[in-house]
Protein backbone atom coordinates (compact mmCIF):
# COMPACT_ATOMS: atom_id res chain seq x y z
CA UNK A 1 0.00 0.00 0.00
CA UNK A 2 1.03 3.92 -0.68
CA UNK A 3 1.76 5.34 2.19
CA UNK A 4 -0.11 8.63 2.81
CA UNK A 5 1.94 12.05 2.41
CA UNK A 6 1.94 14.80 4.86
CA UNK A 7 -0.13 17.69 3.56
CA UNK A 8 2.11 21.05 2.66
CA UNK A 9 2.26 23.37 5.34
CA UNK A 10 3.10 26.82 4.55
CA UNK A 11 5.06 28.74 6.73
CA UNK A 12 5.60 32.63 8.15
CA UNK A 13 7.21 33.61 4.99
CA UNK A 14 5.21 31.74 2.57
CA UNK A 15 2.37 33.77 3.97
CA UNK A 16 4.84 36.94 3.31
CA UNK A 17 5.58 36.21 -0.16
CA UNK A 18 1.88 35.69 -1.13
CA UNK A 19 0.86 38.90 0.22
CA UNK A 20 4.13 40.76 -1.79
CA UNK A 21 2.44 38.60 -4.48
CA UNK A 22 -1.25 39.62 -4.08
CA UNK A 23 -1.74 42.93 -6.54
CA UNK A 24 -4.64 45.01 -6.71
CA UNK A 25 -4.72 46.99 -10.26
CA UNK A 26 -5.88 49.83 -11.51
CA UNK A 27 -8.07 48.80 -13.99
CA UNK A 28 -10.14 46.87 -11.21
CA UNK A 29 -10.63 50.07 -9.32
CA UNK A 30 -14.05 50.90 -9.03
CA UNK A 31 -15.38 47.32 -10.14
CA UNK A 32 -17.87 45.53 -8.23
CA UNK A 33 -16.71 41.90 -7.47
CA UNK A 34 -19.08 39.01 -5.50
CA UNK A 35 -17.61 37.85 -2.27
CA UNK A 36 -20.14 35.03 -1.33
CA UNK A 37 -23.60 36.81 -1.99
CA UNK A 38 -22.36 40.02 -1.20
CA UNK A 39 -21.12 42.78 -3.93
CA UNK A 40 -18.19 44.78 -2.84
CA UNK A 41 -15.71 46.66 -4.70
CA UNK A 42 -12.63 45.55 -6.12
CA UNK A 43 -10.43 47.28 -3.14
CA UNK A 44 -12.35 46.62 -0.42
CA UNK A 45 -12.32 42.61 -1.52
CA UNK A 46 -8.59 42.80 -1.68
CA UNK A 47 -7.86 44.70 1.95
CA UNK A 48 -10.12 41.65 3.43
CA UNK A 49 -7.86 39.34 1.89
CA UNK A 50 -4.93 41.24 2.75
CA UNK A 51 -5.78 41.23 6.11
CA UNK A 52 -6.17 37.50 6.03
CA UNK A 53 -2.58 36.93 4.95
CA UNK A 54 -1.53 38.92 7.64
CA UNK A 55 -3.16 37.15 10.14
CA UNK A 56 -1.81 33.95 8.56
CA UNK A 57 1.95 35.36 8.53
CA UNK A 58 1.27 36.52 12.11
CA UNK A 59 2.26 40.38 11.56
CA UNK A 60 -1.25 41.85 12.03
CA UNK A 61 -0.17 43.61 15.00
CA UNK A 62 3.17 45.11 13.33
CA UNK A 63 3.87 46.75 10.32
CA UNK A 64 6.07 44.72 8.69
CA UNK A 65 5.70 44.74 4.69
CA UNK A 66 2.81 47.62 4.95
CA UNK A 67 5.50 50.16 3.43
CA UNK A 68 6.25 47.39 0.33
CA UNK A 69 2.61 46.39 -0.12
CA UNK A 70 1.84 49.73 -0.29
CA UNK A 71 4.44 51.08 -3.10
CA UNK A 72 2.93 48.26 -5.47
CA UNK A 73 -0.52 49.98 -4.72
CA UNK A 74 -2.35 52.09 -7.50
CA UNK A 75 -0.82 55.79 -7.84
CA UNK A 76 -4.14 57.41 -7.41
CA UNK A 77 -4.64 54.82 -4.33
CA UNK A 78 -2.09 55.63 -2.67
CA UNK A 79 -3.25 59.25 -2.51
CA UNK A 80 -6.13 57.79 -0.02
CA UNK A 81 -3.85 55.98 1.60
CA UNK A 82 -0.77 57.65 4.03
CA UNK A 83 2.35 56.23 4.96
CA UNK A 84 1.80 56.08 8.83
CA UNK A 85 -0.09 53.25 9.64
CA UNK A 86 0.12 51.56 12.99
CA UNK A 87 -0.56 47.83 11.99
CA UNK A 88 -2.07 45.91 9.55
CA UNK A 89 -5.63 46.86 10.95
CA UNK A 90 -5.69 50.67 10.26
CA UNK A 91 -4.02 50.04 7.02
CA UNK A 92 -6.71 47.27 5.20
CA UNK A 93 -9.23 49.75 7.01
CA UNK A 94 -7.56 52.61 5.10
CA UNK A 95 -8.32 50.89 2.06
CA UNK A 96 -11.27 49.52 2.84
CA UNK A 97 -12.37 53.31 4.14
CA UNK A 98 -11.94 55.20 0.73
CA UNK A 99 -15.01 57.42 -0.13
CA UNK A 100 -16.10 55.41 -3.70
CA UNK A 101 -17.47 58.22 -5.16
CA UNK A 102 -14.02 60.49 -4.86
CA UNK A 103 -11.71 57.31 -6.25
CA UNK A 104 -14.17 57.20 -9.33
CA UNK A 105 -13.17 61.50 -10.02
CA UNK A 106 -10.09 60.67 -9.12
CA UNK A 107 -9.59 57.88 -11.74
CA UNK A 108 -11.88 59.65 -14.66
CA UNK A 109 -9.37 62.67 -13.88
CA UNK A 110 -6.31 60.57 -14.57
CA UNK A 111 -7.57 58.11 -17.37
CA UNK A 112 -9.16 61.69 -19.40
CA UNK A 113 -5.27 62.98 -19.03
CA UNK A 114 -3.76 59.83 -20.73
CA UNK A 115 -6.40 60.31 -23.38
CA UNK A 116 -4.89 63.70 -23.97
CA UNK A 117 -1.40 62.21 -23.89
CA UNK A 118 -2.15 59.98 -26.37
CA UNK A 119 -3.77 62.67 -28.35
CA UNK A 120 -1.04 65.03 -27.91
CA UNK A 121 1.18 62.04 -29.04
CA UNK A 122 -0.43 60.87 -32.32
CA UNK A 123 -0.37 64.51 -33.06
CA UNK A 124 3.30 65.10 -32.87
CA UNK A 125 3.53 61.81 -34.78
CA UNK A 126 2.10 63.19 -37.33
CA UNK A 127 3.72 66.55 -37.07
CA UNK A 128 7.09 64.70 -37.40
CA UNK A 129 5.64 63.23 -40.31
CA UNK A 130 4.52 65.87 -42.02
CA UNK A 131 8.11 67.79 -41.69
CA UNK A 132 9.44 64.77 -42.99
CA UNK A 133 7.71 65.11 -45.75
CA UNK A 134 8.22 68.37 -46.74
CA UNK A 135 11.92 68.07 -46.15
CA UNK A 136 12.08 65.55 -48.91
CA UNK A 137 10.08 67.12 -51.08
CA UNK A 138 12.16 70.66 -50.54
CA UNK A 139 15.34 67.98 -51.32
CA UNK A 140 13.78 66.39 -54.09
CA UNK A 141 12.78 69.95 -55.87
CA UNK A 142 16.35 71.21 -54.82
CA UNK A 143 18.18 68.30 -56.81
CA UNK A 144 16.04 68.38 -59.41
CA UNK A 145 17.01 72.32 -59.98
CA UNK A 146 20.88 71.31 -59.99
CA UNK A 147 22.52 71.56 -63.74
CA UNK A 148 25.11 69.20 -64.40
CA UNK A 149 27.54 69.19 -67.34
CA UNK A 150 30.57 67.63 -68.54
CA UNK A 151 33.04 70.07 -68.26
CA UNK A 152 36.66 69.44 -66.90
CA UNK A 153 36.94 69.84 -62.88
CA UNK A 154 38.79 72.99 -61.72
CA UNK A 155 41.85 73.69 -61.51
CA UNK A 156 43.25 74.80 -58.59
CA UNK A 157 44.63 77.92 -59.95
CA UNK A 158 41.10 78.40 -61.12
CA UNK A 159 39.78 77.93 -58.08
CA UNK A 160 41.64 80.63 -56.69
CA UNK A 161 40.73 82.92 -59.07
CA UNK A 162 37.10 82.08 -58.66
CA UNK A 163 36.25 80.54 -62.43
CA UNK A 164 35.37 77.09 -63.96
CA UNK A 165 35.70 75.71 -66.41
CA UNK A 166 33.74 77.42 -69.64
CA UNK A 167 31.50 74.47 -70.64
CA UNK A 168 28.86 74.42 -68.25
CA UNK A 169 25.13 73.49 -68.47
CA UNK A 170 22.68 76.34 -69.23
CA UNK A 171 20.94 77.56 -65.74
CA UNK A 172 17.35 77.25 -65.78
CA UNK A 173 14.84 80.06 -65.81
CA UNK A 174 13.98 78.65 -62.36
CA UNK A 175 17.43 78.97 -60.97
CA UNK A 176 17.24 83.23 -62.28
CA UNK A 177 15.53 83.72 -59.36
CA UNK A 178 14.48 87.84 -59.33
CA UNK A 179 15.80 89.32 -56.05
CA UNK A 180 18.83 86.87 -55.52
CA UNK A 181 21.91 87.75 -56.84
CA UNK A 182 23.99 84.85 -57.71
CA UNK A 183 27.45 84.11 -56.44
CA UNK A 184 30.87 85.40 -58.83
CA UNK A 185 32.97 83.12 -60.57
CA UNK A 186 30.32 80.40 -61.78
CA UNK A 187 29.73 78.37 -59.07
CA UNK A 188 26.19 77.18 -58.88
CA UNK A 189 25.50 75.75 -55.18
CA UNK A 190 21.83 74.65 -54.76
CA UNK A 191 19.79 77.31 -55.12
CA UNK A 192 16.81 77.84 -52.42
CA UNK A 193 13.65 76.51 -51.71
CA UNK A 194 10.98 77.84 -54.20
CA UNK A 195 7.20 78.12 -53.44
CA UNK A 196 4.60 76.62 -56.03
CA UNK A 197 2.53 79.07 -57.48
CA UNK A 198 -0.25 78.33 -55.07
CA UNK A 199 1.95 79.24 -52.24
CA UNK A 200 3.06 82.10 -53.63
CA UNK A 201 -0.82 83.11 -54.23
CA UNK A 202 -1.31 82.34 -50.46
CA UNK A 203 1.83 84.07 -49.66
CA UNK A 204 0.13 87.86 -51.65
CA UNK A 205 -3.02 86.65 -50.09
CA UNK A 206 -1.40 86.85 -46.50
CA UNK A 207 0.22 89.87 -47.00
CA UNK A 208 -2.59 92.05 -47.26
CA UNK A 209 -4.53 89.97 -44.53
CA UNK A 210 -3.19 92.16 -41.79
CA UNK A 211 -3.81 96.03 -42.04
CA UNK A 212 -0.31 98.06 -41.27
CA UNK A 213 -1.78 100.74 -39.10
CA UNK A 214 0.60 104.04 -38.79
CA UNK A 215 2.40 105.17 -36.12
CA UNK A 216 -0.15 106.51 -34.09
CA UNK A 217 -1.64 105.85 -30.56
CA UNK A 218 -4.58 104.63 -32.22
CA UNK A 219 -2.54 102.84 -34.76
CA UNK A 220 0.02 101.41 -31.96
CA UNK A 221 -3.25 100.14 -29.91
CA UNK A 222 -4.94 98.94 -33.03
CA UNK A 223 -1.04 96.82 -33.54
CA UNK A 224 -0.71 95.61 -29.78
CA UNK A 225 -4.28 94.07 -30.64
CA UNK A 226 -2.59 92.46 -33.76
CA UNK A 227 -0.12 90.93 -31.61
CA UNK A 228 -2.57 89.48 -28.96
CA UNK A 229 -4.94 87.65 -31.49
CA UNK A 230 -1.27 86.47 -33.18
CA UNK A 231 0.36 84.88 -30.19
CA UNK A 232 -3.30 83.14 -29.12
CA UNK A 233 -3.17 81.68 -32.44
CA UNK A 234 0.55 80.68 -33.29
CA UNK A 235 1.60 80.94 -29.86
CA UNK A 236 5.21 83.35 -29.00
CA UNK A 237 7.08 81.92 -31.99
CA UNK A 238 5.73 80.41 -34.58
CA UNK A 239 7.32 78.21 -37.61
CA UNK A 240 6.75 81.33 -39.94
CA UNK A 241 5.41 80.51 -43.39
CA UNK A 242 3.25 81.81 -46.40
CA UNK A 243 0.16 80.84 -44.12
CA UNK A 244 0.70 82.64 -41.50
CA UNK A 245 1.13 86.69 -41.68
CA UNK A 246 3.00 88.74 -38.81
CA UNK A 247 1.43 91.91 -38.03
CA UNK A 248 3.69 94.96 -38.99
CA UNK A 249 5.14 97.46 -36.68
CA UNK A 250 3.40 100.81 -37.23
CA UNK A 251 5.43 103.30 -39.28
CA UNK A 252 7.73 101.07 -40.99
CA UNK A 253 8.13 99.94 -44.65
CA UNK A 254 5.66 97.84 -46.23
CA UNK A 255 7.21 94.30 -46.97
CA UNK A 256 8.92 93.59 -50.42
CA UNK A 257 10.10 97.59 -50.34
CA UNK A 258 13.78 96.52 -50.05
CA UNK A 259 13.61 97.59 -46.14
CA UNK A 260 15.91 96.34 -43.53
CA UNK A 261 15.00 93.39 -42.06
CA UNK A 262 16.37 94.84 -38.37
CA UNK A 263 14.58 97.88 -38.19
CA UNK A 264 11.84 97.98 -40.86
CA UNK A 265 12.98 101.14 -42.46
CA UNK A 266 14.34 101.74 -46.26
CA UNK A 267 17.49 103.68 -46.79
CA UNK A 268 20.21 101.90 -45.69
CA UNK A 269 20.96 98.27 -45.50
CA UNK A 270 20.72 95.36 -42.77
CA UNK A 271 24.55 95.51 -42.22
CA UNK A 272 24.44 99.17 -41.49
CA UNK A 273 21.63 98.99 -39.34
CA UNK A 274 22.40 99.33 -35.43
CA UNK A 275 18.62 99.89 -34.14
CA UNK A 276 18.47 99.96 -30.44
CA UNK A 277 16.42 97.13 -28.28
CA UNK A 278 12.85 99.32 -28.44
CA UNK A 279 13.85 100.32 -32.76
CA UNK A 280 14.37 96.32 -33.26
CA UNK A 281 12.28 94.62 -34.75
CA UNK A 282 10.47 91.19 -33.11
CA UNK A 283 12.34 88.22 -34.57
CA UNK A 284 8.61 87.09 -36.00
CA UNK A 285 8.28 89.69 -38.11
CA UNK A 286 12.72 90.25 -39.28
CA UNK A 287 11.68 86.21 -40.29
CA UNK A 288 8.51 87.13 -41.83
CA UNK A 289 9.89 89.95 -43.90
CA UNK A 290 12.78 88.31 -45.48
CA UNK A 291 10.25 85.02 -46.37
CA UNK A 292 8.26 87.64 -48.57
CA UNK A 293 10.72 89.08 -50.17
CA UNK A 294 12.76 85.79 -50.58
CA UNK A 295 9.82 84.38 -52.49
CA UNK A 296 8.50 86.84 -54.11
CA UNK A 297 10.89 89.80 -54.53
CA UNK A 298 11.23 92.99 -54.24
CA UNK A 299 8.04 95.03 -56.08
CA UNK A 300 6.86 97.67 -53.45
CA UNK A 301 3.83 95.95 -53.10
CA UNK A 302 2.65 95.02 -49.98
CA UNK A 303 -0.60 96.44 -48.21
CA UNK A 304 -1.55 100.16 -47.90
CA UNK A 305 -1.40 101.82 -44.34
CA UNK A 306 -4.40 101.60 -42.91
CA UNK A 307 -5.01 104.64 -41.12
CA UNK A 308 -7.21 103.79 -37.74
CA UNK A 309 -8.47 107.24 -36.49
CA UNK A 310 -9.52 108.13 -32.83
CA UNK A 311 -10.90 110.85 -31.31
CA UNK A 312 -8.06 112.72 -32.58
CA UNK A 313 -8.64 113.89 -36.60
CA UNK A 314 -4.92 113.51 -38.83
CA UNK A 315 -4.13 114.64 -41.63
CA UNK A 316 -4.13 112.54 -44.56
CA UNK A 317 -1.12 110.34 -45.31
CA UNK A 318 0.42 109.37 -48.95
CA UNK A 319 0.27 106.03 -49.91
CA UNK A 320 3.06 103.51 -49.86
CA UNK A 321 2.92 103.06 -53.77
CA UNK A 322 3.23 107.15 -54.03
CA UNK A 323 5.80 107.45 -51.95
CA UNK A 324 7.70 104.72 -53.46
CA UNK A 325 7.38 106.01 -57.03
CA UNK A 326 8.88 109.12 -55.62
CA UNK A 327 11.68 107.68 -54.01
CA UNK A 328 12.62 105.68 -57.44
CA UNK A 329 12.36 109.42 -59.39
CA UNK A 330 14.56 110.94 -56.52
CA UNK A 331 16.73 108.32 -56.25
CA UNK A 332 18.32 109.98 -53.28
CA UNK A 333 18.41 106.63 -51.58
CA UNK A 334 17.47 108.33 -47.58
CA UNK A 335 14.00 106.56 -47.22
CA UNK A 336 10.52 107.53 -48.16
CA UNK A 337 9.57 111.33 -47.91
CA UNK A 338 8.51 113.11 -45.03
Amino acid sequence: KWQTGRAVTKTADDWQREMLDYRLREEELGKQEKVGSIDVYSHVRWAAHMLDLAGRANIVATTQLIFLVRDNLPVVLKEFVPETQTDWNTFCAAVTNINVGVLRDQLDIKRGRSQEMELLKAQIAWLEAQMTQRMMANLTAQFGRMSYSNAAPATASQLRAGTTPTTQATPTPEQRTTGFPRPSGGLNPIPPTVLTVEQRSTLRAAINMLPHHPNTDAGLAAYRTQLTRFEETHGPRPFIDERIPVPLRPGTAPVRSGECYRCGMIGHRAGDCKPSPEQQLSCNEMVWRTFCTKHLGIEGGGPRVQLVMGDAQYPPRVSWDEQLSLLSESGNGEGLPA
